[in-house]
């Protein structure tokens, strides 16, 4: 079944089972037991007080909560427990308010598709996915998880390396190019939609350029930076081409020339993927973009599980720690794009005009019926 994402929004679909109790006493009185509470976690690291919500199937906009929507809050840890579990058909959105406890970042939208244990930015690659794509397969076999499993019983923050990587380079390149847009804006202002829009574009082309690589070689693929970097560049390439505009009309508020975008691409590729391998698995004392790509990451194998806090910690002091020298890439890849799209005379990013209206990106997560309860995670940063 297909819902469609409007904007930003993500989730994660948990299921469980409703119990039923027995009968008994002295009237024969059946009372059935309350369902246990819906809890779960968003993980990008652990994502600290962003709202989640069971979104209806009918409600398009997964930018907000409607006000007959259920809702949670995570904790510090990145979990989160609803006080009253959905009685509709819904889906999750986590709305990009909270916080990635490791890096500092504000997490960008997740989505997941039902049944999900845990929200990442692999399980949005997934539910973003071209319909009858084989990305699922792929990225759990990055992530060395069972053929046929489920993306998202994979808690991408104590997973393999190369799956690591591949969703902090996610989360780094949609920050990066959605920064990179609002900050050649200058004293212009990119309403939340549009910034939200350019956030969404940016997943769905990634998970188009994933859907393009064969089952056979995508984990050797992936797992390499040089040509994950090449193919995140790519996927740049095409979102901003979507994002930009040179019709006419009441919404071209943003128009960068192709040559503009083959350099922003470069830029933003390079310094992601080597933020990501710099903080999750560069040999030590790897600082610069371009060597952390030309570095080894280990081949996805259930052997090589690492946990995400022991690589990378916003809280280090040390100038010199990969956490710092991760930020201070994507930070890069921000100011180098934005730089790139200022200087270009063609390029043109004005205020988004009041008649703005988003564009629908379509979603393939299954709508998950009540009674549902279970547990599970989301994480994801921007």
């Amino acid at each position: 079944m297909k819902t469609n994402f409007k904007m930003l929004g993500g989730g994660l679909v948990l299921s469980g089972l409703m119990m039923l109790g027995g009968c008994g006493g002295g009237d024969n009185t059946y009372v059935a037991p309350k369902a246990p509470a819906l809890t779960g976690s968003v993980i990008q690291g652990p994502v600290s007080g962003c709202t989640v919500v069971a979104k209806r199937a009918a409600n398009k906009d997964f930018t907000k909560a409607e006000g007959d929507e259920v809702t949670a809050t995570t904790g510090s840890d990145g979990k989160f427990t609803f006080a009253v579990n959905p009685s509709y058909s819904y889906t999750y959105a986590i709305l990009p308010n909270g916080k990635d406890t490791l890096t500092g970042f504000t997490n960008i939208p997740l989505v997941a598709k039902g049944g999900s244990s845990f929200v990442t930015p692999l399980t949005t690659l997934v539910a973003t996915a071209p319909a009858g794509s084989d990305v699922e397969a792929k990225l759990v076999a990055l992530a060395g998880g069972v053929p046929g499993s489920s993306i998202g019983s994979i808690n991408t923050s104590n997973t393999t390396e190369a799956a690591m990587v591949v969703s902090k380079a996610v989360e780094n390149t949609v920050k990066a190019v959605a920064e990179a847009v609002k900050t050649a804006a200058g004293t212009n202002t990119v309403s939340a939609a549009q910034y939200a829009a350019v956030q969404a574009q940016t997943i769905t082309s990634i998970s188009a350029q994933i859907a393009t690589l064969s089952l056979a070689t995508a984990t050797a693929t992936l797992s390499k930076p040089s040509t994950l970097a090449s193919n995140v560049s790519t996927a740049v390439g095409d979102a901003i081409s979507k994002i930009s505009t040179t019709t006419a009309s009441a919404t071209s508020n943003i128009v960068i020339p192709a040559a503009s975008i083959a350099n922003i691409a470069n830029t933003v590729s390079t310094n992601s993927v080597g933020a990501s391998v710099i903080a999750i698995s560069a040999p030590a004392g790897v600082a610069n973009a371009a060597a952390a790509i030309a570095a080894t990451v280990p081949s996805a194998s259930a052997t090589t599980v690492v946990v995400e806090s022991t690589k990378i910690n916003v809280n280090a002091t040390d100038k010199t720690s990969a956490a710092y020298l991760a930020v201070a890439k994507v930070d890069a890849a921000t100011t180098t794009a934005a730089a790139a799209i200022k200087s270009d005379p063609l390029a043109i990013v004005t205020k988004t005009p009041d008649a703005y209206v988003a564009p629908v990106v379509v979603i393939t997560v299954p709508v998950v019926a009540p009674p549902v309860a279970g547990t599970g995670s989301t994480g994801g940063s921007n």
